[in-house]
């Protein structure tokens, strides 16, 4: 049946409100609603025909919230929205039960203000913009009164019916609405309250780098001058590194020099040594011949003796023999004297002889080993040589590893001092 429909002039009304109004209350504590149900003229007697009518809608609530979803998944991004956050069944569920409250023209009262608001958290809560949840609900008015206008010819009831349905609708939607702006009210003050309390931090933050910074900057040209200091000494380290191996190179040098001249004096000595024993050889061969000497010697001063005697016997004729006797003697006693002195002075040569062979094996056996402990010694400067260059060669690194390490510095005092630099900017823009 069309709504405008030509409708006789005498049909019996079905909305009996009169029966209901006395019934109904309306009491809310909150002074905005209050004023907002002045202004839409919702009064008791509209409750009451919401009343009085619900026994005609209530058998269609089911099929009218399943008209509603039919229509709303003919749009997926409410769809998404939906299924994201919740699912059709449960709101079916949801929204079969709001109905069966709002359409029955319950009392208007601080609870059920309280249930409309759990319903805009329930949108607020899928993320459903308000614009949505408005342009949706005006579906279920229109097959509200599509059941309705089935149920009566009456225009009348018809018009008073669809005003009294606004009334609350629209009621609800403003509570709803209201709600929804409430609490992104709140969501925006407490964004604002959080962004103010992370500027605070920000600023505070901000400072608290710019000093660090500050510092570290500091801290970083002290370590950087403390660096140059070391890399000054490590330099320094090098150049004595460098004298000390040069020393060391002219030790080994002059060692090597000494080394061979403890070889040829080895070798001298050994030398020296055979002709001492060759000397001590001749000077056993003179003593020897000596001895012969002397033998003689006293041979002949035996005999000179005798000759002495026979001429004495001889008389005058010996005299002359005698004489020659004499001389003879004379001259035995003197070879047996010489002979006795160069028997004391071989003997001596002998002495001195021995003494100086054990000086100079004495002498061979210092001289080799200082040869060996010249060996040894180039040992210890070939192994100084080689420790040095090492320590060299670590210097060199401690010194390009301290040069990196003060770019490095450089580097991180330049961020300080970006990190300074954002920071003041960072305070003075919160």
């Amino acid at each position: 049946m069309g709504l405008f429909t030509k409708r006789e002039n005498k049909i019996e009304s079905v909305i009996k409100s009169e029966e209901f109004v006395d019934s109904i209350r309306i009491s809310v504590t909150d002074a905005n609603i209050r004023k907002q149900v002045e202004l839409l003229g919702l009064t008791a007697e509209d409750l009451a025909t919401l009343r009085s009518v619900f026994p005609i809608i209530e058998p269609h609530i089911s099929s009218i919230v399943a008209k509603f979803y039919d229509n709303l998944s003919t749009h997926e991004h409410l769809l998404k929205i939906i299924n994201t956050h919740s699912s059709i069944e449960r709101l079916r569920k949801s929204l079969n039960k709001h109905l069966l409250l709002t359409l029955k023209g319950v009392d208007l009262d601080d609870s059920y203000i309280k249930t409309l608001d759990r319903i805009a958290m329930a949108h607020v809560r899928i993320d459903l913009d308000p614009q949505w949840y408005l342009a949706t609900f005006h579906h279920i008015y229109e097959n509200v009164m599509e059941v309705f206008e089935e149920a009566t010819p009456s225009l009348q009831d018809w018009k008073t019916y669809s005003k009294a349905l606004s009334k609350c609708l629209n009621l609800e939607q403003q509570i709803v609405i209201a709600s929804y702006e409430n609490f992104y009210n709140k969501q925006v003050e407490a964004k604002q309250n959080e962004k103010e309390e992370i500027y605070s931090y920000l600023a505070k933050e901000a400072e608290h780098l710019s000093a660090i910074s500050e510092e570290s900057a500091a801290a970083v040209q002290e370590v950087t001058h403390a660096l140059q200091d070391i890399e000054n000494t490590s330099i320094a380290t090098v150049n004595i590194v460098d004298e000390t191996v040069h020393k060391s190179n002219e030790g080994q040098g002059k060692l090597l020099e000494l080394e061979k001249g403890m070889e040829q004096i080895v070798l001298d000595v050994q030398k020296m040594g055979q002709e001492a024993i060759e000397l001590k050889e001749n000077t056993e061969q003179i003593q020897e011949i000596a001895d012969i000497v002397k033998g003689i010697a006293e041979q002949t001063n035996l005999l000179a003796l005798n000759a002495s005697i026979e001429a004495a016997r001889a008389g005058e004729h010996g005299k002359g023999f005698a004489v020659v006797a004499t001389e003879v003697r004379k001259l035995s006693e003197t070879t047996k004297e010489s002979v006795q002195q160069v028997n004391e002075f071989l003997l001596k040569t002998s002495e001195k002889t021995n003494t100086v062979m054990k000086m100079l094996k004495e002498v061979e056996y210092l001289t080799k080993n200082g040869t060996l402990g010249a060996s040894t010694t180039k040992l210890f400067f070939e192994s100084i040589l080689e420790n040095m260059n090492q320590v060299k060669e670590s210097n060199i690194q401690v010194k390009n590893q301290l040069a990196n390490t003060t770019t490095t510095l450089q580097n991180i005092e330049e961020v300080s001092a970006n990190v300074a630099a954002s920071a003041e900017k960072l305070v003075s823009n919160a």
